[in-house]
């Protein structure tokens, strides 16, 4: 099992890096304006930067939150929770979370800030600790709220960035932001392979909602101290 967990972080970080590249071939075209100062080839430059240095920790700890949230379903099989069947339920969840997210989070982008649906969405995954129930239907339904969450994470934070981070780094910064996640989901993927071995599946989880409460703290108190 420990093999299948270093066989998919792997694949996980070679896409990113792919993406990261795409990336980078789309944006050579586009000339830059006069006025910009920051030279987006030099990484020495955007790591010194302090917008990026403020949220580089934030960027890997959502991506530890990602990562354990994405083998849920592996954790429930090796905790004997989950069946063929309940797996099943459990992608559906994911799903109606993914449609039910996007829906929720066009309704309150108009009502609410996005930095406040930043730490909304961290809260949700507190719904993570239910997933130490042995009842499948809590299982599920804690599994549903917290990825509800992601999702509404996952939209908030894009815009969130449009907002705070200075046009000049913008592409970069996107660039190193999924870069960082994607690390962070690599490492947790791994990590969580080995510690299910010996630590119980809710300290895995404890560790999830802390790394996500972490991200969204940092994402709503940057945006109150300095818009």
């Amino acid at each position: 099992m420990f093999c299948i967990f270093i066989i998919g972080a792997l694949l996980m970080f070679a896409a990113a890096l792919i993406n990261n590249s795409l990336k980078k071939m789309g944006t050579y075209e586009v000339e830059t304006k006069p006025s910009v100062k920051f030279d987006k080839n030099n990484i020495i430059n955007l790591f010194k930067n302090p917008i990026f240095k403020s949220f580089i920790i934030p960027n890997f700890t959502r991506g530890i939150t990602a990562g354990i949230i994405g083998i849920v379903a592996i954790i429930g099989f090796h905790d004997n929770i989950l069946d063929k069947v309940s797996a099943a339920y459990l992608v559906t969840a994911a799903t109606v979370a993914n449609i039910a997210g996007s829906i929720l989070y066009t309704v309150l982008s108009k009502l609410i800030k996005s930095n406040i649906l930043c730490l909304l969405g961290s809260i949700m995954t507190l719904a993570l600790l239910f997933l130490s129930s042995n009842s499948i239907i809590i299982y599920i339904a804690g599994y549903f709220i917290a990825y509800l969450g992601i999702m509404i994470i996952s939209l908030a934070i894009p815009y969130r960035v449009y907002e705070i981070i200075p046009f000049e780094i913008a592409g970069i910064y996107n660039s190193w932001r999924m870069i960082l996640m994607t690390a962070g989901i690599t490492f947790s993927t791994v990590a969580t392979g080995f510690a299910i071995k010996f630590v119980p599946s809710y300290v895995i989880f404890i560790i999830a909602i802390v790394c996500q409460l972490y991200c969204g703290i940092i994402y709503f108190l940057y945006n109150k101290k300095h818009l």
